[in-house]
């Protein structure tokens, strides 16, 4: 067995200790019996899997596996490659020879190059977090911003306007949304110039025509005092001339009213009135209008008082409307006004309702 001794030590001195080398005979029996021959204090029995040497045994090519490198020093086992090979010595006779390469500095450097990748990852991780958190931003805060200026221009704040910064995409956008609000309060400018132009002209017009008004009602009311000495039919033309001089009066107060509401000025004055009265005016003042169409005003209901909490003048002026457009577009059919009283004791709503 001294050949093998001598074969051991040569072949690991070759190494220079990057391996140990494990020289056993081809016998089934015990390692030790078999005149085992290993370097470097390597311990054949366990470090040398059964499985590997049936293979080794039973083939004739070159044959490794992954294992644990054990020793009889009683050092620390290490993972190692074993490669193994049949042989045959000067006598013939059959010898297994193995290679045992330790794997202790490739796993230290596996498991560097593990907690290397793990730490580069989590630091991917983040930094990518970090990004898509500061590209959000940019996104989001924005659009944060507009929906906030939006909701002031659109509560009547139209000095309003986003802070634009940069030349991105976003920036184009800020521009664009600061010209719509800069648009849209030039617009409402000219909008609010116009209707205060518009009340002031009605307004005008309304005291301008009071003048020769006030004229012609003096002369209208001499006329209507001496009625009773003309004959019927101009007696009933003067009639109808206060009549219609009283709705001209009545539409210049309502364009004065209406300047009023336009200026936020006009103030509800309601009171307890009867609606049969409001019914008659109304009526009196389109029965001429009727007459020329051929249509028939009927009143129902107003054999009892209907007492309503209302302001007669804008009573007035929605039935006169309802009256007029039934009477102009009723092709002659017969217009029904018809009042009603809800029950109770106190004053009802106006019920006062007109149709064709």
């Amino acid at each position: 067995m001294n050949w093998r001794s001598t074969l051991v030590e040569q072949l690991a001195s070759g190494g220079q200790s990057a391996f140990n080398v494990v020289a056993l005979s081809l016998d089934t029996g015990d390692t030790a019996s078999r005149g085992a021959r290993a370097s470097g204090e390597v311990d054949p029995a366990t470090s040398i899997p059964a499985d590997l040497r049936h293979l080794v045994a039973q083939g004739t090519g070159t044959f490794q596996k992954f294992t644990r490198i054990h020793y009889t020093s009683g050092k620390a086992s290490e993972p190692g490659l074993v490669i193994g090979k049949r042989l045959n010595d000067a006598d013939g006779d059959q010898y297994e020879l193995y290679y045992l390469f330790p794997l202790a500095q490739e796993e230290d450097s596996l498991t560097l190059v593990k907690g290397t990748l793990a730490t580069a990852g989590l630091f991917v991780v983040v930094l990518l977090g970090a990004i898509a958190w500061l590209m959000v931003r940019q996104v989001v805060t924005p659009v944060r911003m507009a929906a906030g200026i939006a909701e002031r221009l659109s509560a009547g704040r139209l000095q309003e306007r986003m802070k634009v910064t940069g030349e991105d995409d976003i920036a184009r956008l800020g521009e664009a949304f600061n010209k719509m609000a800069s648009n849209l309060q030039l617009k409402i400018q000219q909008l609010e110039e116009l209707s205060r132009l518009q009340r002031r002209f009605v307004s005008d017009v309304s005291h301008e025509l009071r003048t020769p008004l006030t004229t012609v009602r003096m002369a209208a009311d001499v006329i209507h005092e001496a009625r009773i000495d003309f004959d019927p039919i101009t007696a009933r033309s003067a009639e109808l001339l206060g009549d219609q001089l009283d709705r001209f009066e009545s539409l210049l107060s309502d364009l004065l009213e209406i300047s009023r509401f336009d200026a936020g000025a006009a103030a509800l004055e309601a009171e307890p009135i009867d609606l049969r009265q409001v019914v008659r005016r109304v009526i009196g003042g389109a029965e001429p209008l009727a007459e020329r169409k051929g249509t028939r005003i009927v009143v129902v209901g107003d054999q009892q008082p209907v007492v309503a909490e209302a302001d007669a003048r804008r009573v007035e002026r929605v039935l006169r409307n309802l009256v007029v457009n039934a009477v102009e577009h009723g092709e002659g059919r017969d217009v029904v006004v018809k009042l009603a009283a809800a029950g109770g004791p106190s004053p009802s709503p106006c019920g006062t309702t007109a149709w064709a």
